[in-house]
Parts: C-alpha cells; sequence; structure tokens
C-alpha cells in the first residue's frame, strides 16, 4: 500500500514527516513551497523544532501551491494510487486531489474546529480571550474548510507564562503530531471512527491577519496565560 504526504518544508512540517516515519514508511511526499513566517515566528520554531534534518526515504516531489491544484499533479496521485493521504499545513486541496486516496486524506488542523477553523486559530482564541480554546484536531478532509468528519481531539497542553503567541502556536503542532501518533495506526488499518462536526468555528483567512492585530495579541497573551494558569479560565472541548 502508498501512503502519501501534503506538506511544506519549515521546521514543524519536517517533525510532521518524522513522526509518521517512526510508524510506517511515505511512497512519496509532497512538498508545497510557501515563505517563512516573520521573525518570531522563525525563532519560536526553531528552538520547539530543532529535530536535525534527516533523508527521508519517500520520493519528493516538490511544487507551488498553483501546480499543487494543476491537473498534472492529479495524474501524478493517480499513478501512485495512494490508500491514505496525510496532510498538514498545505494550501486548500482541490475535490479532484483529496478523492484520489482511496481512503481519503487526512489533516492536522491546530485549532478546535468546533471554534476556530482555517488559519491562525491559537491566535484567534488568544484574541478572544479563549486560552481553553487552543488545541488540536485531526480530521478528514471533505468540501469545507476544516469541517470534515473528526478523528481526534486535544487541547493544548505544557503552557506556561512565558510562552509568546509565537510558542502556543508551536506547541499546538505538536499537541496535533501527538493525536496524529495516538491515532495513525487505526488509519492504517481503517480502523478508524470519525464523527461529524455539529458546530462549526468561525472561519479565519489569511488576510484577516495583520502587523497590527498581531501587536494586540502578544500584548494580551501575559495576562490570558496567567490568569488560565491560575485556574480562572475553565478547560473544555
Amino acid at each position: 500500500m502508498n501512503y502519501i504526504a501534503i506538506t511544506s518544508d519549515q521546521p514543524r512540517h519536517r517533525e510532521f514527516i518524522s513522526r509518521i516515519e517512526e510508524h510506517t514508511s511515505l511512497s512519496h511526499v509532497v512538498v508545497v513551497s510557501k515563505p517563512e513566517g516573520n521573525k518570531e515566528f522563525c525563532k519560536s520554531e526553531d528552538r520547539f523544532f530543532k529535530r536535525p534534518r534527516k533523508s527521508v526515504e519517500a520520493e519528493i516531489i516538490q511544487c507551488s501551491g498553483a501546480q499543487l491544484g494543476s491537473k498534472r499533479m492529479q495524474e501524478m496521485l493517480r499513478e501512485i494510487d495512494p490508500e491514505v493521504c496525510f496532510v498538514f499545513g498545505a494550501p486548500l486541496l482541490k475535490k479532484d486531489l483529496y478523492d484520489i486516496p482511496r481512503r481519503g486524506c487526512v489533516n492536522i488542523h491546530t485549532g478546535l474546529v468546533q471554534h476556530h477553523r482555517g488559519v491562525d486559530s491559537p491566535f484567534w482564541a488568544i484574541d478572544e480571550g479563549r486560552v481553553d480554546t487552543i488545541g488540536a484536531t485531526l480530521h478528514f478532509i471533505d468540501c469545507s474548510i476544516d469541517g470534515g468528519k473528526i478523528i481526534a481531539q486535544k487541547n493544548t497542553t505544557g503552557l506556561t507564562i512565558e510562552d509568546t503567541p509565537e510558542d502556543i502556536f508551536m506547541r499546538t503542532c505538536n499537541t496535533g503530531f501527538d493525536i496524529l501518533e495516538e491515532n495513525i495506526y487505526n488509519i492504517l488499518y481503517d480502523s478508524v471512527t470519525a464523527y461529524p462536526l455539529e458546530e462549526r468555528g468561525k472561519l479565519y483567512q489569511t488576510k484577516d491577519m495583520n502587523y497590527g492585530k498581531m501587536l494586540e495579541i502578544r500584548h494580551k497573551a501575559p495576562y490570558l496565560l496567567k490568569e488560565y494558569l491560575n485556574g480562572n479560565n475553565s478547560r473544555s472541548l
């Protein structure tokens, strides 16, 4: 059976591939080029994901976001005939692409989808003053944005008063990787029990975030973390 992944090439994405390869082999990895984050984001990412780059046995397919949605990419993936596709940090997949794997595409979303969908979910949870809604979701991809059937969810743990919003984002990535590892054998052996999302969270897009908003979030974070860690903010999925 062929298992593939679609991701990017920053340290967190390489960690994603490493976590999968601790349990099974990937035949191909589609690496979608994307710009790096800002300076604070990159500093935090380097702290959390120090694992040295290692050679990947899978065949690497480099592409741009536009090429990912091309007919040529669809043809290539049909030739590979994957059983399952694991996705993290990739652009939205078109139906013609996510329908190719026999048993679907499984995505890690760095948010609890009943609260936040789209991009930058941990940041928006802080902006809303809801540290208790920071977490990750493992779900199947469908025609909605982060609205497919849920395999598992978990709140982000290990938060500290010193964490920046970027640190919280990286911890949430790790939470997503942990969830994937906890469920990967059920996925591989087709014994997953997934359930539908009953209420979709607010959808955030890249255009919703700007420099001023990020400064506000960085200002709010220490106060919210202090309150949360002192037990004044209930934790709930």
